[in-house]
């Protein structure tokens, strides 16, 4: 009983918005524009009959086919039969050119502000003729007028990509609409607007007597429809991951270029990395990010440094365990004895974090070796190594100073060893090395020689107020343990 009530209501409530969509129509509403401002909850589930039953028929290019008639008041003749043809033979010259391996997309409208103008002067003037209906809409259309073409025209742009819609797609098609009016449109408005304040948050500063004396309803009868005035094509970024050994003393972690173009280096870790890893999945640009970094002199040893690459926009998204095999390969090639990478694999952005931390709040080894120009026994300069931990006061090096803010900063030496070595020391002068663990950050040829006093306590102190300097240093350990270490047996398992 309560059921055929609850349907008996709903009827009524229904057929009470005959004239609303009868006086749309009648002001130049196309008739999807009208039959969104009806407030039933149900009406997105209906749009697709409502669309039969008022002569949208598809053909069988699955493009809407409507009656000619001037362009709408609201949409400005966005469901217009030669807009949405334009879309489509847009979308597939892009998709053609581009060429992305993804089998989805999702679909983003930029509209023209007259668009809103005109839905929110439409809205002001029903609750203003129509009070009954309008006093329990909280906010009208219904239907948005993105939603409604994404479902009126989505069909079409499927059919002829060859690509299903998926919200969560990582290949996105942006469409941006213009009209020629808009700046008319736009401007009784404008002078509310300030700053960044956007459209939506501009509107809700005027209530609507103030909002329909600015824009009575009908607003005027566009001269024109709207136009494709761009389809841009995007998809996700993707980061691979992995970890660099360098081999060298005379290569860069990133590309050295002086402001006057200049290069100082041939290459960089970043360039052999980055560039191959571009090239095969054949994208646009790319980020390259580690875990620290190393001077060009220093060479990063052990288990390698954590790195990862974000490459944007790229044109292939599906690789194997094969393939990536096959590119990691490559770079070493590429590498020429200068690095070597491993446990190369893709990863989500989320993981990015990962290696950020590890930049700032995880220990790294060094191995250094010193020489001193005096004749010194190891034993003595073992005996006054202090205990560890220790703690430094670095202040930005001299040499990092057109880079870095200048501060101090504390940093922690967790463990310092001190052993000859086994090479034969130039007359009258001492060689060593000292093996260290120290917090990320740390300057160690800094900590070494002084910086003329800029770090405190320095080596060079400890041992006496005694000249050091630095003949080679070496990155032994990089304490992250991401990303995870690949199997490298996987391709030949079942």
């Amino acid at each position: 009983m309560e059921d055929n009530s609850e349907q008996k209501s709903n009827t009524c409530k229904e057929n009470d918005f005959t004239g609303v969509y009868e006086d749309l129509r009648k002001h130049g509403v196309c008739k999807i524009c009208a039959y969104r401002f009806l407030c039933s909850s149900e009406l997105k589930l209906r749009l697709d009959e409502f669309l039969e039953n008022n002569g949208y028929e598809k053909d069988s290019t699955s493009v809407p086919k409507m009656s000619k008639e001037n362009s709408c008041i609201i949409c400005l003749g966005l469901f217009e039969n030669k807009v949405l043809e334009d879309v489509v033979k847009q979308i597939l010259k892009q998709t053609s050119r581009t060429n992305y391996d993804c089998d989805t997309y999702m679909l983003a409208l930029v509209l023209p502000a007259s668009c809103k103008l005109r839905e929110q002067s439409t809205f002001v003037y029903l609750k203003s003729k129509f009070p009954a209906l309008y006093k329990e809409c909280p906010y009208a259309p219904r239907l948005g007028l993105k939603e409604s073409w994404r479902f009126y025209c989505c069909s079409a742009i499927s059919k002829t990509i060859e690509k299903n819609l998926d919200v969560n797609s990582p290949l996105m098609i942006q469409i941006t609409f213009s009209y020629a009016g808009d700046c008319k449109d736009f401007r009784n408005i404008s002078k509310i607007v300030k700053g960044k304040m956007n459209l939506a948050a501009a509107l809700k500063l005027l209530d609507d007597s103030d909002f329909s004396r600015l824009y009575p309803f009908p607003m005027e009868v566009p001269d024109d429809c709207v136009h494709v005035a761009s389809v841009d094509i995007k998809r996700d970024s993707i980061f691979f991951a992995g970890r660099y050994n360098k081999f060298s003393r005379e290569l860069s972690q990133t590309p050295w270029i002086l402001s006057d173009g200049e290069r100082k280096m041939e290459l960089s870790v970043e360039e052999i990395i980055s560039e191959k890893l571009k090239t095969i999945m054949k994208a646009e640009d790319s980020r390259f990010s580690s875990s620290g970094r190393e001077d060009v002199d220093v060479r990063t040893l052990g288990t390698g440094r954590p790195f990862a690459v974000e490459l944007i926009n790229p044109r292939i998204s599906n690789v194997s365990f094969h393939d990536i095999r096959n590119v990691e390969n490559k770079i070493n090639e590429d590498g020429k004895n200068l690095i070597s990478i491993r446990h190369l694999q893709i990863v989500d952005r989320s993981e990015m974090i990962s290696l950020k931390q590890g930049e700032e709040h995880k220990t790294k080894d060094y191995c250094c070796v010193c020489i001193v120009k005096k004749v010194c026994d190891i034993d003595d300069l073992k005996k006054m190594l202090p205990s560890t931990p220790l703690t430094l006061l670095q202040k930005t090096p001299i040499r990092v100073l057109h880079r870095r803010t200048v501060a101090t900063r504390p940093k922690i030496i967790h463990e310092l060893t001190l052993e000859g070595v086994n090479v034969p020391s130039p007359q009258g002068s001492t060689v060593f090395k000292i093996n260290l663990k120290t917090e990320a950050g740390t300057y160690i040829k800094e900590f070494v020689h002084g910086d003329f006093g800029r770090t405190q306590p320095n080596l060079s102190a400890i041992l006496g107020d005694i000249p050091i300097d630095v003949l080679a240093l070496d990155v032994t350990n990089v304490e992250v343990d991401w990303p995870p270490k690949i199997n490298y047996l996987q391709e030949s398992l079942p």
